[in-house]
């Protein structure tokens, strides 16, 4: 897993989370509150890898 800024020129704005060897990502912000900090998701993609299931084929 790793984490990006959306814009390198916003750090503390959106950022993006890879996960499952890039398979997968959202993209969430951090709202700051003293009493209720959150965490807003805003969008989630994630394909599942499937490693091929017929045998390659011999040049």
């Amino acid at each position: 897993m790793w984490v990006v800024p959306v814009r390198s020129t916003e750090p503390k704005g959106r950022h993006l989370c890879f996960f499952d060897h890039g398979n997968g990502w959202l993209k969430y912000s951090f709202v700051r509150r003293t009493e209720d900090p959150q965490i807003v998701i805003e969008k989630v993609f994630w394909q599942v890898y499937e490693p091929p299931t017929e045998p390659p084929a011999e040049p």
